[in-house]
């Protein structure tokens, strides 16, 4: 089964032993109530078997906020090798948080309070990978499109104010 998202990054957690390839590279093996984190973009992402209500789909902006709140130096962190496979995976110890994380991560937040709530459950997700030494590397990585971006509006907006000239 492939999985899609128009997320830049996915939480998946197995119900059931499982193998997961990554852009047709060897198949990693997951067993039953574990999660794998995977960056989205620009990779063909394939699993044997999956409940797709498992799937907690995370976007730019919650990797950003994230960051944030982790209050870290980001310039010392390690950048994600590119030749890596975009894949962080470990035991889940709260299955039912994560599974109303991923429900609420589906569903257009149509209040504050839902948006925040779906906030901090994805923070919760997000914070078991913590340990693992890759973790922020492939967030960071998982933005660098969204950064391009960021900066070129930066600089856009900085030519229109200092020169008074629309840029189209």
């Amino acid at each position: 089964m492939r999985i899609c998202s128009d997320q830049p990054c996915i939480v998946l957690l197995t119900e059931k032993d499982v193998w997961i390839r990554v852009n047709g590279k060897e198949p990693i093996s997951l067993k039953a109530n574990h999660m794998a984190l995977l960056n989205c973009e620009n990779n063909i992402i394939d699993v044997s078997s999956l409940n797709n209500t498992l799937v907690a789909h995370i976007s730019h902006d919650i990797i950003k906020d994230y960051l944030r709140f982790l209050n870290k130096d980001l310039s010392q962190i390690p950048v994600w090798q590119r030749s890596a496979t975009p894949i962080l995976t470990l035991p889940c110890l709260t299955p039912d948080v994560f599974r109303v994380a991923a429900q609420h991560s589906m569903m257009p937040a149509e209040t504050e309070s839902e948006k925040e709530r779906t906030r901090a459950l994805l923070f919760t997700v997000l914070s078991r990978f913590l340990d693992s030494k890759k973790f922020v590397s492939l967030m960071m990585y998982m933005l660098r499109n969204c950064v391009s971006d960021s900066v070129y509006q930066i600089i856009e907006s900085d030519i229109h104010t200092k020169t008074g000239i629309l840029v189209w």
